[in-house]
């Protein structure tokens, strides 16, 4: 069975995510119909291969050793979340260990359509980007050159525009060995900071401080908070235990150390109201469907709604966004290559008018 690391649901060994969540529901189909957890396991472990069934067999000998099914996975190293412990130690306690594993099934679906849906919006932008490049590169590399063979027989004065065209369609060439170099440092640069606790957290920050990025990032967030905390509480986690698990789900350092501040406040005595009313990434609606939540006594209920109504803004602002940057793409490369135009343009219609002068 695979189940995901505390990185907001980055998996992790063994096996393929959608295998694993349909394990678990597996697994819950059979407790919701009456069959012992042991006899659920080996129904699960006989329909299972590779990691999977051997990780069932695992849990199935910590639960013959009277361990809870909780406590078995927790000893899997890496298998599952906090959140995802949780969940499920809350569902034993209410005697729902069948609608827990169900509950921890549906999240997965959850974040794996949403890691879907977030990858999608990206790839669109990111394919036109690359062709637009690469478009301007082939002019530059190999197009361009030609005119400049050909300005260079005529002897005449090229216009600036044309000319600081040749100098940058000439520059690759002249500097190859030193933009590969550059490439290469500035990759392993990257890498070393993004995988820094300071490049993570600065990577936060310019994320949540970007225009257009940051409403997005925040929607994200704010959806993942929510999600984990009106599941955790609705599967009979306390608050307090409910809120660490959901601060210590998330990778992103800013939201994380939101999420236990939220959290802190809470235990000293707070409301959920007041304590998220002060957040800077998790206010605004999170935070009024939890003054509700809390008004009626439907705290987990109003802050699943929430999830609900933050999950469907993301997918609204991500396709908006996909919507505006095709227009914007094309117009930018238009305009990159219309002025590449422009200059050579210039430069043949000096040369022409200097032959007929």
């Amino acid at each position: 069975m695979l189940l995901v690391r505390a990185d907001e649901g980055e998996a992790v060994r063994g096996g393929s995510r959608r295998s694993a969540v349909d394990v678990l529901r597996g697994l819950a189909t059979l407790l919701e119909a009456g069959v012992p957890l042991p006899r659920a396991l080996d129904e699960a472990e006989s329909g299972s291969t590779g990691p999977n069934r051997a990780a069932l067999a695992q849990i199935r000998a910590g639960i013959e050793r009277g361990d809870s099914f909780a406590g078995a996975l927790a000893a899997i190293p890496g298998w599952a979340t906090g959140f995802e412990i949780a969940l499920i130690q809350a569902g034993e306690r209410s005697g729902d260990l069948a609608g827990a594993i169900g509950r921890v099934a549906d999240q997965a679906e959850r974040e794996r359509e949403l890691k879907s849906t977030l990858a999608t919006a990206a790839i669109y932008p990111a394919v036109l980007a690359v062709v637009g490049g690469l478009s301007v590169l082939v002019m530059l590399l190999f197009v361009v050159p030609r005119f400049a063979d050909l300005f260079g027989g005529a002897g005449a004065t090229l216009p600036a525009s044309t000319a600081l065209l040749l100098s940058l369609s000439a520059f690759p060439g002249d500097h190859a060995f030193a933009l590969v170099l550059g490439l290469v440092g500035v990759t392993i640069g990257v890498a070393a900071i993004g995988g820094s606790v300071g490049g993570r957290e600065l990577a936060s920050r310019v994320v949540l401080a970007a225009p257009g990025l940051s409403r997005i990032r925040r929607t994200q967030l704010g959806a993942r908070y929510a999600r984990l905390a009106g599941t955790l509480l609705a599967g009979g986690a306390p608050i307090g235990a409910a809120l660490r698990h959901v601060a210590e789900s998330f990778g992103d350092p800013t939201a994380r150390r939101e999420a236990e501040r939220v959290a802190e406040a809470v235990r000293e005595g707070s409301t959920l109201t007041s304590a998220l009313a002060g957040s800077s990434v998790f206010a605004g609606t999170i935070a009024r469907m939890a003054a509700l939540g809390e008004e009626t006594g439907r705290l987990a209920t109003l802050l699943e709604r929430a999830a609900d109504s933050q999950e469907s803004a993301l997918r609204r602002d991500l396709d908006r966004l996909t919507k505006l940057f095709e227009p914007a793409m094309t117009v930018f490369f238009g305009l990159v290559i219309g002025l590449i135009a422009v200059a050579l343009l210039q430069a043949v219609y000096g040369v022409n008018a200097g032959a007929f002068g």
